[in-house]
């Protein structure tokens, strides 16, 4: 057992000053662990004039001129390197990791005061959660699950046992064999983190490789898509003719219907599995089809127009998959979409040319 007051002090410090350095300057040392590369994006499917639709973006969004962009495609799209950084007698208190004078925040404290009676840990450990994924599922499933077997590789994998994990995020878990020590009050020998935010081939290979496990020993059948409903679930962004979309397509495409929030992660995974589009209002529940689409398949986003985000088209386009919009017209604080329209850009998914899947 061991007592420190790093944290108030940080606290105090950060109030006073805000200047704190950042944390990688600390680092004992860094190395890459998988190259970056640079691939052709290709344009997102969808009508003419979608976009101009759009009033406004979600936080996760860049600018206009940047989504704009992304949306037409690039032939030279640069993506980030793996690395891994060592840290010694490292601090991880309620969300924040603690380094001589710098801290690097994985959620916002959940306590008004940080703990000060800590426990030292003197296996190597490894350090895959994020602060997005600590914020939202949908982070948690592409991004920290990604990072895991990294972890798994460099040490004892562990993440903040502040945040409380959700049943569903307990049910993936155990499908993919994770296994963390949930840490607070933490002092560590020997920490690695990682900067797993790039989209090179080998955060693919991680990515597909979940979607691999969690429908081992299923008898997977393709199927010509799953529209995953929303409702009124995390941040409101409702489509008010939800249902009614999925219902038509479920009539005329033969879609399956799910809702994420009344359903097991298995029972998710059964009628997932298998689907060649995945349709749904944009948000993290696209993630539970996500995660199992295989190449060349696709993703159509339902949007509002002030909240629109094109994050995903990042992953599609990393994973050999085709990636679509619809933008909605508001209504009150909700929005409503044109069922002929989602069917129109279907048929134009349909029809986009298949791409080589990467190696």
């Amino acid at each position: 057992m061991r007592w420190t007051l790093t944290p108030i002090l940080q606290t105090l410090h950060g109030a006073v000053f805000r200047n704190a350095p950042p944390l990688e300057q600390f680092a004992t040392r860094s190395w890459e662990l998988a190259p970056g590369d640079v691939r052709s994006a290709p344009p997102a499917v969808c009508l003419p004039g979608q976009f101009d639709r759009v009033t406004q973006l979600s936080p996760f969004a860049s600018t206009m001129e940047e989504e704009r962009k992304l949306l037409l495609g690039e032939p030279d799209t640069r993506h980030g390197a793996t690395r891994a950084l060592l840290f010694e007698d490292v601090l991880l208190a309620d969300g924040v990791l603690y380094k001589a004078d710098a801290r690097m925040h994985l959620h916002k404290r959940t306590r008004r005061v940080p703990p000060v009676q800590t426990v030292r840990e003197d296996r190597p450990s490894a350090l895959y959660c994020s602060s997005p994924g600590n914020a939202y599922f949908g982070n948690w499933l592409i991004d920290d699950c990604t990072t895991y077997p990294l972890a798994l590789e460099h040490g004892l994998p562990i993440t903040s046992a502040s945040i409380v994990p959700s049943p569903q995020m307990l049910a993936y878990e155990a499908l993919l064999g994770m296994q963390p020590r949930r840490c607070d009050g933490t002092w560590f020998d020997k920490l690695v983190v990682f900067q797993d935010v790039g989209q090179n081939r080998d955060k693919h290979r991680r990515f597909k490789s979940l979607g691999e496990r969690l429908q081992r020993g299923r008898q997977v059948k393709p199927h010509p898509g799953v529209f995953i409903l929303r409702g009124q679930a995390g941040q409101r962004r409702v489509l008010r003719n939800e249902m009614q979309i999925a219902e038509r397509l479920q009539r005329a495409r033969g879609f399956r219907i799910i809702d994420p929030m009344r359903c097991s992660v298995p029972e998710i995974i059964e009628v997932c599995a298998g689907a060649q589009a995945v349709v749904g209002v944009e948000g993290s529940q696209l993630v539970h089809g996500l995660v199992l689409m295989p190449a060349g398949g696709s993703l159509l986003t339902l949007q509002p127009p002030n909240r629109y985000c094109s994050l995903f088209k990042n992953l599609t386009d990393r994973d050999d998959q085709k990636f679509g919009i619809v933008v909605g017209r508001a209504l009150g604080e909700d929005f409503e979409i044109d069922a002929d329209e989602v069917e129109r850009t279907l048929d134009l998914m349909d029809a986009a040319q298949a791409v080589t899947p990467a190696s």
